[in-house]
């Protein structure tokens, strides 16, 4: 908005001083547009966005000026292509060169200052950091360090030395913290403690790095948290930024979707209701994000509506299936009603399929990291379910490669693999096998 206005300001100072004239208004508004959004991509993709680039937004001018000139440059080199500049005078381009910057630079301190204030006001929620040290000492004075920063940071540290018997307690502890980041400060000996800790803590959505006990790591460059160099161990499964692209698809998607097949979902809840006794939709307690429950929507296709402990999964040609279950479960289409689960922020358009809490409980303790499915939003598919990974799991051969494929598309997630998950849904074949 900045640039835009900076644009047709400078357009229209140019004109009236030095040509004493009009400026042409609309060739200055989609020049300045097509500056701005170009600045925005460039800056983007150069991680300026952050919230810790905004909080050091006035030390670090130059970042904005190098965006600012490739910006800049982008587009003169567009319009001398597209014989576009002559709509626009080259004395308005140079003044927006300057101008433009002392705009960029009182925007962001703008920016700056009002995420200040957000954050004093907890609207805008600073990282949160979960210590978990071998004592107390060294969990106190890991926090010490961690602290000493100018970004706002909240800090819980835990001794793993008063923690007995399994790390239950730690699991939970850290799942009704939230943290963004989890730090592991133990002598880099400790490689049983830390394999122990990290794998009992890898279900939590959250970064892990190791720090060392000292606080030093020499000449070594192996990443930082607030200052203080570490060995990352995970990564986060989506950053902020990955966060909210795929919050916007799915919005979106969810939107669009359920307007266009709103007939259908219709035709389906009628059907149902006429064919057999009973609600239209069933709704099960399932595992969402962090180990959440939530309540999911799905068509009804069986004759029993089982949910908590008492659930024994649909198999191929079971009786309790109705006519038209058959259909919409080969066909998918009772997944439809979670639409409404997207929208309200309880699952994704795509991620790993949740089970039922009983098959939950029943793998937990039997798969690897099999918790760590919970690590981003469950989806209405998946990248295990297009490859045929669905149905009946009776074996924990079956579960272990639905697992696998899930953790696959948590550490390899992309925007461009979303897509390519939904049109292999509609489109694969692989997607409708072992449908029951």
């Amino acid at each position: 908005m900045a640039v835009t206005i900076a644009a047709l300001a400078c357009g229209a100072i140019y004109y009236a001083v030095a040509l004493d004239s009009t400026p042409p208004v609309w060739s200055h508004l989609g020049w300045g547009g097509t500056v701005a959004l170009t600045l925005v991509v460039v800056a983007a993709l150069r991680g300026d966005y952050g919230l810790d680039a905004y909080r050091h937004a006035s030390r670090h001018p130059m970042d904005l000026w190098v965006n600012w000139t490739i910006a800049m440059a982008i587009v003169v080199i567009e319009m001398f292509l597209l014989k576009a500049s002559v709509e626009v005078s080259r004395g308005a381009t140079i003044l927006l060169y300057g101008f433009g910057f002392l705009t960029l630079i009182g925007s962001r301190e703008i920016g700056r200052r009002s995420l200040g204030c957000l954050e004093r006001q907890g609207r805008v929620r600073a990282r949160r950091v979960l210590i978990v040290a071998s004592n107390p000492a060294t969990a106190s004075e890991a926090a010490t360090r961690l602290s000493d920063t100018a970004a706002p940071v909240v800090i819980r540290d835990v001794a793993i030395n008063e923690i007995s018997g399994p790390l239950s307690d730690l699991v939970a502890t850290a799942r009704q913290f939230e943290p963004d980041e989890i730090a592991l400060v133990f002598r880099f000996n400790e490689a049983d403690e830390i394999d122990r800790i990290a794998d009992a803590l890898a279900v939590i959505p959250a970064g892990m790095k190791l720090l060392p006990e000292s606080g030093r790591l020499g000449a070594l460059r192996a990443g930082s948290m607030y200052g203080a160099r570490g060995i990352p161990l995970m990564r986060p499964p989506l950053t902020t930024s990955e966060r909210i692209l795929k919050r916007a698809l799915d919005l979106t998607g969810a939107s669009i979707l359920i307007v266009a097949l709103a007939p259908l979902l219709v035709s389906i809840a009628l059907a149902i209701r006429v064919q057999s006794p009973g609600p239209a939709l069933f709704r099960q307690t399932r595992h969402g994000f962090n180990q959440k429950p939530f309540r999911i929507f799905k068509f009804r296709t069986m004759s029993v509506m089982e949910d908590g402990n008492n659930v024994t999964q649909a198999r191929t040609g079971d009786p309790r299936i109705t006519r038209i279950g058959h259909v919409l479960r080969r066909t998918n289409l009772d997944e439809l009603p979670q639409l409404f689960n997207v929208l309200s922020g309880e699952m994704s358009l795509v991620g790993p399929r949740p089970h039922p809490v009983a098959l939950d409980e029943s793998f937990d303790s039997r798969i690897v990291h099999y918790a760590r499915r919970n690590a981003i939003k469950p989806g209405i598919t998946g990248w295990a379910q297009v490859h045929g990974l669905r149905g009946e799991t009776d074996t924990i051969e079956k579960m272990s490669a639905r697992v696998e494929y899930d953790l696959a598309y948590i550490e390899n997630w992309s925007i461009g693999l979303d897509f390519q998950i939904l049109l292999m849904t509609v489109f694969s074949r692989m997607a409708y096998r072992n449908a029951g």
